[in-house]
């Protein structure tokens, strides 16, 4: 038994090396996730506040987010910007951005002058909606660009996207990529209020909120 034992522990010990080996090999060569690089900065002190000016020009910015990789998003007159923190890129340009949401797969939803953007971070792709009311599965409504209404966008645990217009709240489905619209139908008190939605939001237990020019559902 004792000859048996010297004979079993060197080749035990081969196995684990082997497996640490291997362990230590996955890690080195998985993937690292890219994220936006953060400056050293002082701790927050709310009595001495000092405003500090990004360099570049952005025009007017409308509203900004914070993707789940740490990049900056910005909305502004000269479209949609990512910033690392260091630099900043333009994403989309030619069309003024008022409001930005980033979904549960990484999608920037957009909300420009001629309709809907979505930007793909993976590959790069940029898909663009607009109104057509000959198409009743398309976008409802024409422009809905307010600068005081960047609550446009929810997505609920289904995975579609709810988005705020001036004619009508639209769900949107990936899957199909077809929009349901939803409107105010005169004397039906289980239709919207009124087709100027201004904002949208998923609470917490599945609800969905719809805040309307003239009313909150």
């Amino acid at each position: 038994m004792l000859a048996r034992k010297k004979v079993l522990w060197p080749i035990r010990l081969k196995h684990v090396f082997s497996s640490v080996f291997l362990v230590l090999m996955i890690l080195y060569s998985a993937p690292m996730r890219v994220q936006a690089q953060s400056p050293e900065l002082p701790p927050f002190d709310p009595t001495s506040l000092v405003f500090e000016t990004v360099a570049g020009d952005y025009g007017n910015i409308y509203n900004v987010i914070q993707d789940k990789d740490g990049f900056l998003w910005l909305a502004g007159i000269n479209g949609a910007i990512k910033y690392n923190g260091y630099e900043a890129e333009t994403i989309y340009s030619g069309d003024t951005i008022s409001a930005l949401f980033e979904d549960s797969e990484g999608l920037i939803w957009m909300n420009a002058l001629s309709g809907l953007v979505v930007y793909d971070k993976k590959t790069g792709k940029i898909s663009t909606y607009v109104s057509n009311p000959d198409e009743p599965n398309a976008l409802s409504g024409g422009s809905f660009l307010f600068f005081q209404k960047t609550q446009l966008f929810a997505e609920d645990r289904d995975g579609f996207i709810w988005i705020a217009t001036v004619n009508g709240l639209n769900k949107f489905d990936k899957k199909s990529g077809q929009f349901t619209a939803y409107k105010h139908k005169a004397g039906d008190p289980a239709t919207l209020l009124d087709n100027d939605v201004w904002s949208v939001l998923t609470a917490k237990d599945g609800s969905l909120w719809v805040g309307t020019a003239t009313g909150l559902h």
